[in-house]
């Protein structure tokens, strides 16, 4: 048999389940919302960076007008220069085949050789990850804008307003390209050799760069930044922009970090709010349970026994809020 003092906690448990309810979501809510936001802030503020880095980002980055491979060459055998490569980056509008209401503004990516890639390396998260004439590479995230899977084809409308249909062969995630702009328009790869077909020059307008050392210093970025963006005039390419990024920070950490900084202090305060509502919550429990406490004294019951009761109550509170 229960004794009666457990059978009274029990009954304080279910004879009022509107205010058990109430004290068990409180603690929920406010645990909940700092459990997720600390956890987030600790997973973001070391991952989030490590995870940018192993993909090998550039370092340097610059918008130019189109230049050969000539030019990569060049910036390839500056000193301080670990590695060099030229992309063509523009903006196109595609959609399914037979879809001619429905545009998707997109960023294509033409590399000259997957294979050989070094910089802003991608991962491959089904079909292939290497394009063949007329086919094409979709990072994840065009998969939230389009219904589309490896083996569908995709429409590009042209400049000249012509249609042309590229097959898709394969799904990446690249964490690096576009990292500093989380507005940017879903990005799509292809070969250098579907350029011609797309209606583009067989030429790159952005140059990325590593570096040897100082990857990590933003006096030696700038400076090699400088460096690189001199060197490229020198050959007559105009510069329209030069950006540098450290290797082990991901663009965007500082932005991300402050935002969950804001969002921690938020969950102390709903923390905070929820605690005073569950003591107010059991406060006015033990008022009322002023006349059943003194019935508990009078007959015997001792403060340890009854002290004893009213923190099971509370912890079973707490382990059906678990």
């Amino acid at each position: 048999m229960m004794r009666p003092r457990w059978r009274k906690v029990w009954h304080d448990l279910t004879g009022s389940l509107s205010r058990t309810l109430l004290v068990v979501v409180s603690i929920i809510v406010g645990v909940f919302s700092i459990g997720v936001i600390t956890g987030t802030y600790v997973i973001i503020s070391q991952d989030m960076s490590a995870s940018y880095a192993a993909n090998n980002p550039m370092n340097v980055e610059l918008l130019t007008a189109d230049f050969d491979s000539t030019l990569v060459k060049t910036i390839q055998d500056m000193h301080g220069v670990k590695q060099a490569e030229g992309r063509r980056v523009f903006s196109m509008q595609v959609s399914l085949p037979g879809n001619n209401n429905q545009w998707t503004p997109v960023n294509v990516v033409a590399i000259n050789d997957f294979a050989t890639q070094k910089i802003n390396l991608m991962h491959v998260l089904s079909g292939t990850g290497r394009p063949a004439k007329n086919q094409v590479l979709l990072e994840k995230k065009v998969l939230d804008a389009l219904n589309v899977k490896v083996g569908d084809s995709l429409r590009f409308r042209l400049d000249n307003g012509s249609l042309r249909n590229l097959q898709v062969v394969g799904v990446v995630q690249d964490p690096s390209t576009g990292a500093g702009d989380f507005l940017a328009d879903p990005f799509i790869y292809i070969s250098t050799d579907s350029l011609s077909d797309l209606r583009q020059p067989v030429l790159y307008n952005r140059l990325y760069a590593t570096l040897t050392a100082g990857q990590n210093d933003n006096a030696t970025l700038r400076q090699m930044a400088s460096a690189i963006k001199d060197n490229v005039e020198k050959s007559g390419i105009p510069v329209q922009q030069t950006s540098s990024y450290k290797t082990d920070q991901h663009p965007l950490a500082s932005t991300v970090q402050a935002i969950l900084g804001i969002l921690l202090v938020l969950g102390v305060l709903i923390l905070f709010l929820s605690s005073s509502l569950i003591a107010n919550t059991l406060n006015a429990l033990l008022n009322q349970h002023l006349r059943h406490i003194g019935v508990m004294k009078l007959v015997g019951g001792r403060r340890s026994q009854i002290f004893t009761m009213y923190i099971v109550l509370i912890l079973a509170f707490g382990t059906i809020a678990l």
